[in-house]
């Protein structure tokens, strides 16, 4: 008798892209990470590089005489360590993901597998990444972005390379990074029209990273607060979407996180405090 199994494999698109895409600078800071870090690291740096023109941090001049005041250098000397524990956090290089099984299409039944970091290192990964994330935060990323950007501004520097970071950071606040990632493969013959007009990660689809990020924050993870009623309609919608929501947010704050930790190599730089970065050898 023959198997009337049908099994389908499908890749994603952004497996598609990678291949097609390469890498303008090596990543930084490699060893503030954990040995099994490549995997994630190669994914963020390769795929921030094609979204958004960053410079490599390497390049950075250090500033001869900034006028920083001693609280603003604490600020950025924090920055600087803060930004190297949330390199060795758990969540941030995690291969967690999720995987939706049917085995019976007429009764509808969904079998969920879900791969995920432990509940209290994903609590303490999103405690410290809310200290670069959110601009109240004496070290957080709007606040160390604004002390370099000023002092560059005062050294008489171009800051269009300072820009692009801001820029990175705005973006996949406001978007998800994959609907970036698809909207410039498609600037580049990549992508269909069709894909950019609808994906699951489109603005007109999906609550945008900066509301997902609230939503945790406020009704699981840091406060059981005000936004806790929205977790609750998540869960009733269906135990697929809470899930897929809850895995949304956490990728969206592992996203920015690395992109802090990139932005640690400028501060290093401009500051004096970092030399090397990891950088490559060369011939």
């Amino acid at each position: 008798m023959a198997d009337d199994t049908i099994q389908v494999q499908l890749e994603g698109w952004n497996e598609y892209f990678r291949r097609k895409i390469e890498f303008r600078w090596p990543p930084i800071l490699r060893s503030w990470f954990p040995e099994d870090a490549d995997d994630s690291l190669d994914w963020h740096w390769l795929f921030f590089q094609y979204v958004f023109p960053l410079a490599d941090p390497r390049t950075f001049p250090t500033f001869e005489a900034p006028n920083w005041t001693d609280d603003e250098r604490s600020c950025l000397d924090r920055y600087l360590r803060h930004a190297a524990d949330l390199a060795k956090s758990t969540a941030l290089t995690a291969p967690d993901g999720y995987k939706v099984s049917i085995p019976d299409l007429q009764s509808g039944d969904w079998e969920i597998e879900e791969t995920k970091t432990a509940q209290d290192a994903t609590v303490g990964f999103l405690a410290m990444f809310r200290q670069c994330y959110s601009p109240e935060e004496l070290a957080s990323f709007k606040r160390v972005y604004d002390l370099v950007s000023r002092e560059a501004h005062n050294a008489g520097l171009s800051r269009e390379t300072l820009r692009a970071w801001r820029g990175a950071h705005n973006g996949m606040r406001a978007k998800h990074l994959d609907h970036l990632i698809i909207v410039r493969a498609n600037a580049d013959g990549l992508a269909p029209d069709n894909l950019v007009a609808r994906n699951a990660s489109h603005p007109d689809t999906s609550k945008s990273p900066e509301q997902m990020l609230s939503t945790i924050f406020y009704g699981e993870a840091i406060h059981w607060g005000d936004k806790r009623s929205v977790i609750e309609d998540w869960d009733r919608e269906h135990p697929f979407w809470g899930m897929k929501r809850r895995f949304d947010a956490l990728r969206a704050a592992v996203q920015l996180g690395h992109l802090y930790v990139g932005f640690a190599g400028v501060v290093g730089r401009a500051t004096g405090k970092l030399d090397d970065l990891d950088r490559p050898e060369t011939d």
